[in-house]
């Protein structure tokens, strides 16, 4: 899931951004300054690479981490260093601003599906990383205890050390600041520091946002708890969402276009799979889900209740499944949401032969939002 999460971040680099150049210098490897124009645009892009001109006319060339030490704007307002850094799977090196220096360094940097980043360190030590969570206004660690760190950090500083119990899950204000006076302690000229703001706009709660969802759907899940040799085509697609852009609770509705992948079955009380089924020897099939569904909870698992009708297509017949759903979500950040349900197919029409079936059936349904 991490090397996924990873690809995604991957593939939003190479969208086009626009360029904000300003003048400032790149360090290299090897200790020379070079002087120029610094692209300052897309706050995960510059995570990423440094993009560089020498002249306001001149080619552009892009440095990655593992190519410069550290570049800043010709004010110094803005500087960026190279640091290996824990980055989903593994250590990755990556470019973070600067916001404070002195014996506790604070560092900050964007990431399209975490969000806003930011790491600690001391003379250095290893990086404790942190991700601020916007919906609950704090910061929360990721994998060290800043906690623990900043009590052995600040051990010099008996009276800040009070402090830090309070300090449980912070804001990113509150964290700079005692890190600030901490410095300022040893040298009165630390500066205080400026906390970026995210890239991510507020939109009112009323607007909806889009998501992509790839996902799997095992129709007549009843038939394969229940029957043995009885196979079940699961059929895997994309959908897409509309949803509340901001709050998490509220109505969803989503469409999708699913094929026939493998088939399922269950034999000796063991779960097979096979190739894809067909259906009366034809060579295709498609399968359309609607879902309107309603979120209960703003929290980052949430119960949903839904209606589905579900589009059977090939060209022998068409036929349509629809039923009550009921399942839930789990939100781990802005960008990704997992989530799983249940359908209770309670009507089928063919409409080759005109007819009604009410016999009941499970299906089973499972997707990766991807919030756009």
């Amino acid at each position: 899931m991490r090397l996924f999460l990873a690809f995604l971040g991957a593939l939003a680099l190479s969208l086009p951004v626009q360029a904000t150049f300003q003048q400032g210098y790149v360090v290299t490897l090897g200790g020379d300054t070079l002087k120029g124009n610094i692209d300052m645009g897309s706050p995960n892009a510059m995570a990423h690479h440094c993009r560089f001109k020498s002249t306001e006319t001149g080619k552009v060339t892009r440095f990655t981490p593992k190519e410069l030490k550290s570049f800043a704007t010709i004010d110094l307002s803005r500087r960026f260093v190279s640091e290996t850094v824990p980055y989903y799977f593994k250590d990755r090196r990556l470019f973070l601003e600067v916001l404070l220096t002195g014996r506790i360094n604070l560092y900050y940097t964007y990431d399209l599906v975490l969000n806003d980043l930011f790491y600690l360190n001391k003379r250095d030590a290893n990086l404790v990383d942190l991700m601020f969570d916007w919906d609950k206004n704090k910061l929360i660690a990721l994998k060290a205890d800043y906690v623990k760190f900043l009590k052995k950090a600040m051990v010099d500083a008996p009276e800040l050390l009070p402090e830090i119990e309070h300090l449980k899950n912070p804001t990113p204000y509150a964290l700079s600041d005692l890190v600030g006076r901490y410095n300022r302690r040893f040298d009165k000229s630390a500066k205080t520091a400026v906390i970026p703001q995210s890239p991510t706009v507020a939109k009112p709660d009323k607007q909806m946002g889009l998501s992509i969802s790839p996902g799997m759907i095992i129709p007549g899940l009843s038939d394969l708890l229940y029957s043995e040799d009885k196979p079940t085509n699961a059929f895997c697609g994309l959908s897409i969402i509309k949803r509340p852009r901001e709050k998490r609770n509220g109505f969803y509705v989503s469409v999708g276009a699913y094929l026939p992948t493998f088939s399922v079955t269950t034999k000796n009380n063991k779960l097979l799979t096979t190739p894809a089924l067909k259906y009366s020897g034809l060579d295709y099939m498609l399968l359309i889900p609607v879902n309107a569904s309603y979120h209960f909870s703003k929290n980052k698992l949430q119960p949903m209740v839904g209606l589905d009708v579900q589009t059977f297509l090939n060209s022998y017949d068409t036929w349509f499944l629809a039923g009550p759903s009921f399942g839930l979500s789990y939100t781990p950040c802005k960008r990704i949401s997992f989530s799983c349900s249940l359908q209770y197919i309670m009507t089928q029409f063919f409409t080759k032969y005109i007819y009604y079936d009410t016999s009941s059936k499970l299906n089973l349904e499972t997707g990766i939002s991807i919030n756009l």
